[in-house]
Order: structure tokens, then sequence, then C-alpha cells
């Protein structure tokens, strides 16, 4: 009997080292897999950092490009070509659309102060409903184009 439970304990003793290992191996796997499944996540998340690295770039060479356009376009805008036709044609595009677009702007506010006053709000309030923030901010934004222009004009001059 003494051999028997011998021989059975040396057993068991002899292939818990191999359990153990094929344990430590599962674990040695397990982790292996989740490593180099972190390593692909992080490397695609670089890629995509990398990528939207080169479109920010990229867009930022377009920007500079269009302002460096817009900057040369406005240079020769108000150079003066010596032909007097073409200088006053030049000189005469930007009061122009303002003016046209000052008309337009005016007739369709009246058209709706028209209608607002057709329904009976009455007068007042219907200038008061019409006169909005945004007509503030076109009117503030003429006013600053035209007079403010013609003080930093004046300034370059002297």
């Amino acid at each position: 009997m003494l051999a028997l439970l011998g021989a059975v304990f040396g057993g068991l003793l002899r292939l818990a080292p191999e359990v153990l290992k094929m344990f430590t191996a599962k674990g040695d796997r397990d982790h292996e897999y989740r490593m180099t499944s972190l390593n692909i996540e992080g490397s695609v998340k670089l890629q995509g950092m990398k990528n939207e690295g080169a479109a920010l770039e990229g867009q930022i060479a377009v920007d500079r490009s269009g302002l460096d356009a817009l900057r040369e376009g406005i240079k020769a805008q108000g150079q003066i070509t010596g032909v007097a036709w073409v200088d006053a044609l030049s000189q005469s595009v930007r009061p122009i659309v303002t003016y046209w677009w000052m008309t337009l702007y005016t007739v369709v506010k009246f058209a709706t102060l028209i209608v607002m006053w057709g329904e009976s709000s009455g007068w007042a309030q219907a200038f008061l409903i019409i006169w909005t923030e945004a007509d503030m901010g076109i009117l503030g934004g003429i006013i600053n184009f035209w007079f403010l222009d013609r003080v930093i004009t004046n300034k370059r001059k002297s």
C-alpha cells in the first residue's frame, strides 16, 4: 500500500510542475494577446493622429496660399494703371456695390414695413420689429468700412 501511495504521490508531485507550467503558459499567452491588442490599438490611434496632423498642415498651407493671393489681389486693386477710365471704374466698384446693397436693403425693409403696417401692427411697432441687431451690425460695418477706411488712409499718407 505504501508503495502504491508513494507511486501516486510521486506521480502527482511530478505532474504538479507541468500543470503549473500549463497555467502559467496560458496566462502568458493571454497577457501577450492583450499587449499585442493594445499595441495595435495604439498604432491605429497614432496613425490617425498623424493623418489628422497632415490634413491640418495641408489645410494651413491652402489657407496661407489663399490669404497670400487675397493680399496680392488687394495690393493690385490699389495700383493706378494710368488709364483714366480703367482707374475710375476700379475706384467706383466699392461705392457702387455699397449703393446697390443699401438700395436693395432699404427696399426690402420698406416692403416689410408696409406689410406689417397693413397687418395693423402700427408704424411704431413695425419699426421696432424690423430693426434687428443684425441691422445694427450691418450699419456698423458699413460705417466702419467707409469712415475708418478714410482715417487709416489719411494716417498712411501722413
